[in-house]
């Protein structure tokens, strides 16, 4: 695709887990929470649930065959309450457990039969309300959906009013079964269309009387005037699918629910918490479709809202308003209009190029020449600590520096001409207790909350003298709570963030936990001042005031006056994206490892890194003009000074250069270094886009 478009992956659900399992399990690309970068291609993703096809609907209502379907169900069903079932005979749509909970709600009706005191009916529809609560799936939508329900309806149906003399009689139910062919060659869903025949057969030869059926089967497609009628008269929608997409039959139902029309009843929707809508329908009495009496007793609550004998008119119609009025709003046309209109931004957000046949720069040992005697001037480095200065650790404690670090700190802690950050996630004592000995480093703790070094006295201070914190008394918990059901994941708190490790569990299962913590938190932080951030194998919560941006940011504003000859950054993971971010387009940004990345060059690994420090280390002191203003004869001046549209600069490359090219280049022993004011990139003249220049 054009490096010019911005590519948006949408779905017909409504699930965040959407767009894990494409990215993540199936392509290797690790997602963030709107966009996936991969090969320097920015990929949006976008959240676009489908709508029903209300047009078609609201035309099929015109017509008179609605009109002459919906007057003979009105009458054939009079006095009955009708509970309406539309799915394909398909293994995922849970037709056999939807026929277990049928059996169990006429066995409860039966069996409550001859007791139909007032006091008896309350108690029995109290205890249906206790049962679907205990039974409810651990879920904050069906949690919430049942304490709304269980408040607000339980008060209706309870109040202190005498009843009027007629009631509901939950043994004239009917069920309308309209189970579509799908599939018959097929084994598996032969054997489905047996046993749904089988159950059907066994339900009504248990509960059926002269005068009364309790499952009308319909083994057949449905014209849509009819459906509509169907839709219409039915008081009920039962939509319980194993697993769906989304599920347009319960939206559907409510399109029909047009209280203008004659005989058109309320309906009450009892919904899968495993389809797509439910988290749209919110007004759904939301169950988990393999619990026989949850679903049972939401067929039974679902027909006292509608047809029930303690409910006013208003009352009976306000649930089915509401969400008729969500479904008519955002239908098939909006549907279909969201996703054109995003497709029609195509230069929102961070512009991202990707040049036709260029592969990742790789940044040479004569690179570390160029920077030392480019320009005199002191030149500053930026370090993360794990993965870039020292390699991985299954324990993180056992990652304390080598030799070789050691070494080349202590030559770079006697060069005057260098400035050197050590930016780590780390803590306080672990960067103090290894680097402390070292009184030119600058230390940066926690992702940047902390800093010590010669401009601090050697002591501890804070980047940010008024951090919030509050919030991590309430993420803390739901972090707790993923480490106890992840095996071999652990939670470290930090003075200013919280970290999820999961280094030690199994590889598959730990991303899969990490995305869905990720999600998670993502849900209950709403306006907290904190972010979510996803490293190499950690997920991150830290104040929002924290990140190591700022750090680069902040040195750039101290050395104003005397602005840095030249920058290297070197980082390995998301947390150091935001330092490439910030400096300035013409520093030395370099990430280490695999992943995509807006730094312009790449090393394999930190042997690499150390390798290169080396030969800065080792290589000739640079002079360090003491008038910046007034640069050698012969020297053009950087001009690396902070301004504040340095935020938003940034280059972002990619290349794809042959073998041949890449060999000839790596077996090199001698290379020119380029002039101070050639881009690195000028081998590949037209192949690149400078995202910074002005259109």
């Amino acid at each position: 695709e054009s490096s010019e478009r911005t590519l948006w992956a949408f779905t017909p659900t409504t699930t965040c887990a959407t767009s894990d399992p494409a990215s993540s399990r199936l392509c290797g690309f690790t997602p963030e929470m709107d966009y996936v970068d991969h090969k320097g291609q920015r990929t949006r993703l976008g959240v676009f649930p489908i709508g029903a096809n209300v047009r078609s609907m609201l035309e099929a209502m015109k017509t008179e065959k609605f009109a002459e379907h919906l007057k003979e169900y009105t009458e054939q069903f009079q006095g009955k309450s009708l509970v309406l079932n539309v799915e394909r005979l398909d293994y995922s749509k849970g037709l056999p457990q939807k026929l277990a909970a049928i059996q169990r709600y006429l066995e409860d009706a039966k069996r409550n039969e001859e007791d139909q005191t007032r006091e008896t009916r309350q108690e029995e529809l109290q205890k249906r309300f206790e049962r679907l609560n205990t039974h409810r799936a651990n879920r904050g939508l069906a949690t919430s959906n049942l304490r709304r329900v269980g408040a607000q309806v339980m008060k209706m149906l309870v109040g202190d009013y005498a009843p009027p003399e007629t009631s509901l009689d939950h043994n004239k139910t009917v069920f309308v079964f309209i189970a579509v062919p799908s599939r018959r060659d097929v084994e598996e869903y032969q054997k489905i269309e047996e046993e749904v025949h089988r159950s059907i057969s066994t339900i009504n030869g248990m509960f059926s009387t002269l005068t009364h059926q309790p499952i009308v089967y319909i083994h057949r497609g449905v014209g849509l005037p009819e459906l509509a009628a169907l839709y219409a008269r039915a008081d009920c929608c039962l939509v319980t699918p194993l697993i769906d997409g989304m599920n347009l039959v319960a939206k559907e139902f409510i399109v029909t629910k047009d209280r203008s029309k004659k005989n058109v009843v309320p309906g009450a929707v009892v919904l899968s918490e495993l389809a797509g809508a439910a988290q749209e329908l919110f007004d759904a009495i939301v169950v988990n479709p393999y619990d026989d009496d949850a679903v049972a007793d939401a067929i039974a609550i679902g027909l006292e809202l509608t047809r029930g004998n303690r409910l006013s008119e208003d009352q009976r119609w306000e649930v089915t308003d509401r969400m008729r009025e969500s479904v008519l709003e955002n239908d098939a046309v909006a549907w279909g209009k969201s996703m054109l209109s995003e497709l029609e931004q195509p230069h929102k957000g961070v512009r991202v190029a990707r040049p036709a046949r260029l592969a990742w720069q790789y940044l040479d040992d004569h690179m570390a020449t160029r920077f030392l005697e480019s320009r005199a001037g002191v030149k500053a480095i930026f370090l993360d600590y794990d993965g870039t200065l020292r390699e991985f650790e299954a324990r993180p404690e056992d990652a304390v520096p080598c030799v070789e670090m050691n070494s080349i700190l202590e030559l770079l802690n006697k060069r005057e001409d260098l400035r050197i950050y050590i930016v780590s996630g780390r803590n306080r004592e672990f960067l103090e207790q290894h680097f402390g000995a070292y009184k030119s480093l600058t230390l940066i703790a926690e992702h940047g909350y902390f800093k010590m070094g010669p401009d601090t006295d050697g002591e501890w201070v804070s980047f940010s003298p008024y951090p919030s914190l509050e919030w991590k008394e309430k993420i803390l918990p739901v972090l707790r709570m993923f480490t106890r059901c992840t095996p071999g994941a652990h939670t470290e708190e930090k003075a200013s963030a919280i970290v999820w490790h999961y280094r030690d569990c199994d590889e598959k299962f730990g991303e899969f936990k990490a995305k869905e913590l990720m999600h998670q938190l993502a849900l209950s932080l709403g306006n907290l001042p904190c972010q979510i951030s996803q490293g190499n194998k950690i997920v991150e919560v830290a104040s929002l005031s924290v990140r190591k941006g700022v750090v680069v940011l902040s040195a750039l504003q101290q050395h104003h006056a005397t602005p840095f000859a030249e920058i290297l950054i070197c980082g390995d993971d998301r947390t150091d994206e935001s330092m490439f971010v910030e400096a300035p387009k013409d520093s030395l940004t370099v990430k280490v490892g695999a992943g995509e990345t807006a730094a312009r060059y790449r090393v394999e690994s930190p042997s690499d890194v150390r390798r290169f420090l080396t030969l800065i280390a080792e290589g000739p002191v640079a002079e360090v003009d003491a008038d910046p203003k007034s640069p050698p004869a012969g020297t053009k001046p950087r001009g690396i000074s902070f301004q504040p549209e340095l935020a938003d600069m940034n280059r972002f490359f990619s290349f794809k250069e042959t073998e041949e090219s890449r060999d000839r280049r790596r077996q090199s022993t001698a290379c020119q270094s380029c002039d101070d004011e050639d881009d690195p990139l000028a081998d590949f003249p037209g192949e690149t886009e400078d995202l910074t220049a002005p259109a």
